[in-house]
């Protein structure tokens, strides 16, 4: 299985469990919302009517993205399965992965960080790569990070415990200190620091 951060996740719908097809869910509702955006944005105010309409398609999608990104986190805890596209919080970076292990009571599982490649990176060609400029701590990268994620057996291994504020929390850490597991594929590299 191969999916690419920010965008929609490629799995065989009849093979995907109920998280993975809320993730599909949700990457469709944030293309949706993307594209009525846009619409709204590069719209002409010359006519007040169909601008009023495009702003009103734009604010429509965004609240339903909102709300099935509410529904994925707060069925998140109860229908994570092994195999399920996980990512840890680290901080500034983010580590995509795979939910390895679930123990029977579903209040500890392990995740194993998936192989990352930027497919996007400065010099790569692609119409969006990364751009880099000098500035601030070590520089300045603008554009959206794409990333191929595949599993890897020589990964790192973490594990996490569900906490009485239903969030996955690293083993070990205070349930307030961030490090934390989301449903889905949200690879990220701070290239700044």
């Amino acid at each position: 299985m191969t999916t690419k951060a920010n965008t929609q996740n490629t799995t065989d719908t009849q093979n995907a469990t109920p998280l993975q097809t809320l993730l599909a869910e949700l990457a469709e509702a944030k293309r949706l919302s993307l594209e009525a955006a846009l619409a709204y944005h590069n719209h002409s105010k010359a006519d007040w009517a169909d601008y009023q309409q495009a702003a009103a398609r734009a604010q429509s999608t965004f609240s339903q993205l909102r709300a099935k990104e509410r529904l994925v986190h707060d069925s998140f805890a109860a229908q994570v399965q092994v195999g399920d596209p996980v990512t840890r919080s680290g901080y500034c970076d983010c580590h995509a992965g795979y939910v390895i292990q679930i123990n029977a009571a579903r209040t500890k599982l392990a995740m194993k960080d998936g192989d990352a490649r930027l497919l996007n990176g400065a010099g790569s060609g692609e119409p969006d790569a990364l751009h880099f400029s000098p500035g601030g701590f070590c520089g300045h990268t603008s554009s959206t990070q794409r990333w191929e994620i595949k599993p890897s057996n020589l990964a790192r291994v973490t594990v996490f415990t569900l906490r009485k504020n239903g969030r996955w929390i690293e083993t070990g850490l205070a349930q307030n200190q961030g490090r934390q597991l989301c449903a889905g594929h949200h690879h990220h590299h701070d290239f700044n620091f």
